[in-house]
C-alpha cells in the first residue's frame, strides 16, 4: 500500500526532526523543524455512506474521525492549486473508510474537504465497497486530476474477526476531477481496470501506481497509465493499463513482468514521465539471500507502450540500497 512512498516520506520526516544536536524532548524541536512555517490544518468534517461492522448502510455518515496515507499533488498549470487525498475514517475501530480528497487554490492556505463518491453505498446503492485505500494522484496539462485506487470489501464474522467471503472483494479504479478536485466522477466509463474475486485466497491485486503525460507539447499529451500488483498465491506480477482519451477508457491491463526473465515475485511498481515523452517503470525484486530487495528501472522510448513487455529498454537503470535508502543510480 504504497510503503516505499511512506518509508520514503518518514525518513526524510525523521532526518528532519531527529538532526544533530536536536533534543527529541527539547521545547523549542518543533520550531526548529518547521523553520517557523505555521501548520495548516487542511481536514475538516466530511460525509458520505458508510458499511458499518454489521454490513448496514448508514446514509450521511460522519467522516471526520482520523486520516491516514495521505497524498499531495500540485497542478503544473496553476502552482497555487493543490490536490491531496487520504483515507478519511469513519469506524477506525474496525478498519472503515473511504478515500477522500482536499483541494485547495490559495497556495495550501484553505482547503475543501470531499469523500469521493462511486465506492460508497450512498453514492454508488447498486454496487458499493466496504473501504477503499492507497491515494495517488496525477494531473495532466489541462489541471484534470486523476486518482487511482483499490476498493474492497470484507465483512465480520460474530468473532469480530474479518471474513473475505465477498465477491468481488478488490479493484483497481480511476476517477477524475475537472473542476480542481472539488468533485469527482468515475473514469472508464464506471467499471475498474480490474476486478477480482479471490483476495482472501491469496489473489488480488495492490500497490496501484499512476502518472500523467503533463507536458502540452507530448504528442501522448494527457495519456494516463496505471500499474499494479497482482499478488497470484506464489507469485507477485507487474500490470499496466493506459488512457488515451483523459480517462474516458482505459485498456485491458497487460501484464509487463515476465517470470523466466524477471522472476516470480515482482511488486511497488513505480510509474513517471521521462524526456522525450518517454515512460519509465520502476519496481522491486527481492535479491536471492540479500536482505535488500533489488529496484529495477526500464525507460521506453515512446510513452505508447502498446508493445509492453516486448519492447526492448531503452535503458537499464540499478537502484543500490542501503540501510532501506537510495544511495546510488546507475544505468547503462
Amino acid at each position: 500500500m504504497n510503503h516505499s512512498h511512506r518509508l520514503f516520506s518518514a525518513l526524510l520526516l525523521a532526518s528532519t526532526l531527529i538532526g544533530p544536536g536536536v533534543s527529541v524532548a527539547g521545547p523549542d524541536t518543533y520550531s526548529k523543524s518547521n523553520a517557523k512555517i505555521p501548520n495548516i490544518q487542511a481536514s475538516s468534517p466530511a460525509t458520505g455512506g458508510a458499511t458499518d461492522k454489521d454490513g448496514g448502510c448508514v446514509l450521511n455518515a460522519a467522516y471526520n474521525n482520523h486520516r491516514g496515507e495521505s497524498w499531495i499533488a500540485v497542478d503544473p498549470t496553476n502552482p497555487n492549486h493543490l490536490v491531496g487525498s487520504s483515507k478519511f475514517f469513519f469506524d477506525p475501530l474496525f478498519y472503515l473508510f473511504h478515500l477522500g480528497s482536499y483541494a485547495s487554490f490559495d497556495g495550501g492556505n484553505t482547503w475543501s474537504n470531499e469523500v469521493i463518491p462511486g465506492f460508497d453505498c450512498q453514492s454508488a446503492p447498486t454496487f458499493s465497497w466496504v473501504d477503499n485505500t492507497d491515494p495517488n494522484l496525477a494531473f495532466d496539462s489541462t489541471g484534470t486530476v486523476y486518482s487511482t485506487m483499490l476498493p474492497f470489501s470484507f465483512t465480520y464474522n460474530p468473532a469480530g474477526n474479518q471474513v473475505w467471503g465477498v465477491i468481488p472483494n478488490s479493484a483497481i479504479s480511476v476517477v477524475k476531477s475537472t473542476d480542481g478536485g472539488i468533485t469527482w466522477k468515475m473514469g472508464n466509463q464506471g467499471n475498474p481496470l480490474a476486478i477480482y474475486n479471490s483476495s482472501g485466497l491469496g489473489r488480488t491485486a495492490d500497490k496501484q501506481w499512476m502518472t500523467a503525460d503533463a507536458n502540452p507539447n507530448s504528442p501522448f499529451a494527457n495519456n494516463v497509465y496505471v500499474g499494479f500488483t497482482l499478488f497470484a498465491g506464489f507469485s507477485s506480477e507487474l500490470w499496466f493499463s493506459r488512457s488515451t482519451d483523459q480517462g474516458k477508457h482505459f485498456s485491458t491491463p497487460v501484464k509487463l513482468s515476465v517470470a523466466n526473465n524477471d522472476g516470480p515475485f515482482n511488486t511497488y511498481i513505480f510509474l513517471g514521465m521521462g524526456a522525450k515523452h518517454s515512460l519509465a517503470r520502476r519496481w522491486r525484486q527481492p535479491s536471492g539471500s540479500s536482505p535488500q530487495p533489488r529496484c529495477r528501472t526500464r525507460l521506453f522510448a515512446t510513452a505508447s507502450p502498446t508493445t509492453w513487455p516486448s519492447t526492448r529498454p531503452t535503458a537499464m537503470c540499478c537502484w543500490r540500497l542501503r540501510s532501506r535508502a537510495i544511495t546510488e543510480l546507475t544505468c547503462n
